[in-house]
């Protein structure tokens, strides 16, 4: 339920801050995310890798990047819209995806990849894939309207899905119907 209450530092537009004992969420290696709290963190040149209970004994060291800060501001309405199946391009996703996406440096994507993406003020939402840059980031839209604006993620702020041909095919077939041509993308755009 924390879904529409989360942020992360890379796709927000204000500014996170961590704390020692602060309940997180982390992305799981197997897809997913599991609840943390936040020991203590170690510079790693310039970046802050915070050392992550997951419970037990289990210690994850974690980049202060992936971490996901959950907001107390979410209201209950929006809470409750995250049960509600929405599958579609700027909609919240449905909850078996939640526990399926992989947010990974690994991730590799191509253009009109089916995603999900962190929005500026908390929680996720579906996207595509618009441009590759071939550096580790990517153009993406959580819109259909041609006119939202594309924002350029790192690989490992984008949840890869594992969909299949059809479902692929209802998410994009509005973006295509309004004749997107993905090998004519500015460059400029990425930025």
């Amino acid at each position: 339920n924390d879904f529409h209450g989360v942020v992360f530092q890379y796709a927000c537009d204000f500014k996170v801050v961590f704390d020692a004992g602060e309940l997180v969420l982390v992305p799981r290696s197997k897809g997913g995310f599991c609840y943390g709290v936040l020991e203590k963190f170690k510079m790693s040149g310039t970046k802050r890798i915070w050392n992550v209970a997951l419970g037990g004994a289990a210690v994850k060291p974690v980049p202060e990047l992936w971490l996901g800060k959950i907001l107390s501001s979410a209201t209950t309405s929006d809470r409750d819209a995250f049960s509600e199946p929405q599958r579609s391009i700027g909609r919240s996703p449905v909850f078996e995806d939640v526990k399926s996406v992989v947010f990974a440096a690994s991730n590799d994507f191509k253009a009109m990849d089916v995603v999900l993406l962190p929005r500026p003020r908390g929680g996720l939402v579906y996207g595509y894939v618009e441009d590759v840059d071939g550096n580790g980031h990517c153009l993406v839209r959580s819109h259909v309207r041609e006119d939202g604006r594309a924002r350029r993620l790192p690989n490992y702020g984008i949840g890869k899905l594992t969909l299949t041909q059809g479902v692929i095919q209802t998410f994009l077939g509005p973006v295509l119907s309004r004749g997107v041509n993905v090998s004519k993308i500015s460059r400029d755009e990425l930025e």
